[in-house]
C-alpha cells in the first residue's frame, strides 16, 4: 500500500475544510472589520488558536492566542514558524498560504484556526 505525502493530506485537509470551496481564499466575500478568534485546535504537542485581526476589509495581522511552549523543541520550531505563517497570511489575504517545512503539525493546525476566523470576519 502507498502512503500518502504529508503535504498531499494537508491539501486534502485544507479542501476539506472548505477552503476556496465557500469563498474562504480571501477573495470572494468581504471581510469585517475587527479581531476573530478561531477555534483551538488540538495536536500531538499541544494546542494552537489564532486571531484575524481586520482592519479596512484587509487582514492586517494574526495574533496567536495558544501555540504549543512547554518543550524546548516545541518554542523553538514555533517561535520560528508562527511568524512566518501571519506573514504568509498578511501577504495572501487568505487562507491559502505555504506551510512550514520542520512545522507541519503547526502549520495544519494553524490553517484550520484560520479558516474559522476567516469564516467569522465573512460572517458565515
Amino acid at each position: 500500500m502507498k502512503r500518502i505525502p504529508r503535504l498531499a493530506l494537508a491539501v486534502l485537509l485544507a479542501l476539506s475544510l472548505g477552503v476556496g470551496a465557500y469563498g474562504l481564499d480571501g477573495a470572494s466575500a468581504p471581510l469585517a472589520d475587527g479581531i476573530f478568534a478561531g477555534m483551538g485546535e488540538y495536536t500531538e504537542y499541544g494546542w494552537v488558536q489564532v486571531a484575524l485581526v481586520v482592519l479596512n476589509g484587509k487582514v492586517s495581522t494574526v495574533k496567536v492566542l495558544q501555540y504549543p511552549n512547554d518543550m524546548g523543541t516545541s518554542r523553538m520550531i514555533n517561535g520560528k514558524a508562527l511568524p512566518r505563517l501571519i506573514r504568509e497570511t498578511v501577504r495572501a489575504q487568505s487562507v491559502r498560504i505555504h506551510f512550514v517545512s520542520g512545522a507541519t503539525v503547526t502549520s495544519e493546525a494553524f490553517v484550520r484556526s484560520l479558516t474559522a476566523s476567516f469564516a467569522e470576519a465573512q460572517g458565515r
